[in-house]
């Protein structure tokens, strides 16, 4: 159930992160066209892309969390046995979800704290720019929440092999 779930969110947030790749290459495409043909000074493609580009990243994190390309250092994993390398996946899991739960609680308080601040270009209220962090880290101990249900399980499909 949470594997589906989670391969529900993670093609969402391709399709997410895709169409605001697009939009982020137009708002640079017509920056760059502005600034260097028409001269008109079209002010707020600079802050648009600057905004999707923030929101693109956590996104992108979401995404990489879920596929296990994220950073990681196996040098222990050459001493350590299928036992106690699942249970160093579980700890890294368990501790990612743990981080994740810190950015979704502060990052949601520091969202409310700037609602009231607006974007000086755009003129749209910054907590949609603060919120990218709690929501993708939503995203992110579903992902690791999943991960560490799938370690739990290794040694019943290693028992069974």
């Amino acid at each position: 159930m949470l594997d589906r779930i989670a391969q529900y969110l993670t093609r969402l947030s391709r399709i997410i992160s895709i169409g605001l790749f697009m939009i982020l290459l137009f708002c640079i495409f017509l920056a760059v066209f502005d600034r260097f043909l028409l001269h008109i000074g079209f002010f707020w493609t600079e802050e648009l892309a600057r905004f999707i580009f923030i929101w693109l990243c956590f996104l992108t994190a979401a995404i990489i969390v879920r596929r296990r390309e994220h950073f990681a250092v196996p040098f222990l994993d050459m001493w350590l046995s299928p036992k106690g390398q699942r249970i160093k996946e579980m700890v890294i899991a368990g501790a990612m979800v743990g981080v994740m739960v810190l950015i979704l609680v502060y990052g949601a308080k520091l969202a409310e704290f700037v609602k009231l601040q607006t974007s000086p270009a755009l003129g749209i209220s910054m907590k949609y720019v603060y919120y990218a962090a709690p929501a993708t880290s939503v995203l992110m101990i579903i992902f690791f929440v999943g991960q560490f249900l799938e370690a739990l399980k290794k040694p019943k499909k290693l028992e069974k092999e």
